[in-house]
Parts: C-alpha cells; structure tokens; sequence
C-alpha cells in the first residue's frame, strides 16, 4: 500500500467487511460528498469511534489527524461539546 507523503504512520494492516448494497451505496455517497475514497472515509469513522472511545490514544493516530482528536479528548473530559471530526478532518 501506498504512503501518503509526511502521514508519519505506514499502512500495513488490512481489514476485510462485508455490507448490504444500502450501505455500500451510503458509503459511496458520503465518501465522495467528503472527497475521499470508501476505504478513507471508513478508516475515518474507525479511527474517529476509537478515539473517542479510549481505545486508541490521539498519538496513535495518523499526524495529520491528532491536533482534532486531542481537541476531542479535551472536550469530552471537560463535559463540553465535541467538535464535529467529520467537518473538521480530511
């Protein structure tokens, strides 16, 4: 797999998901409504739930990424909104 350039974090792993052709489609609309490939958005999303979730800590996660996720963590553990990572990440 290819690296994007300055990503810091080499892809290595791969992970196969079956879906019903609803979800398919819904996933092909909002990966290209946000500019990115189904693969991406659904890294995303994982990424995002993980996060958020105390299963992977902000400096797990790809460097273009961790600013937003450390916003995340500061907000939930203050009981504030959280931003909204779908608007605010690549």
């Amino acid at each position: 797999m290819v690296e994007k350039a300055g990503s810091g974090m080499q892809r290595t792993e791969t992970i196969g998901l079956r879906v019903t052709q609803d979800v398919k489609t819904a996933a092909a609309e909002a990966a290209a409504d946000d500019n990115r490939s189904v693969a991406s958005l659904v890294e995303k999303v994982l990424i995002d739930h993980l996060v958020s979730s105390d299963y992977l800590e902000p400096k797990q996660v790809p460097a273009g990424r961790r600013r937003l996720y450390k916003q995340v963590i500061a907000a939930r553990d203050a009981g504030a909104p959280q931003p909204n990572l779908a608007e605010d990440c690549d």
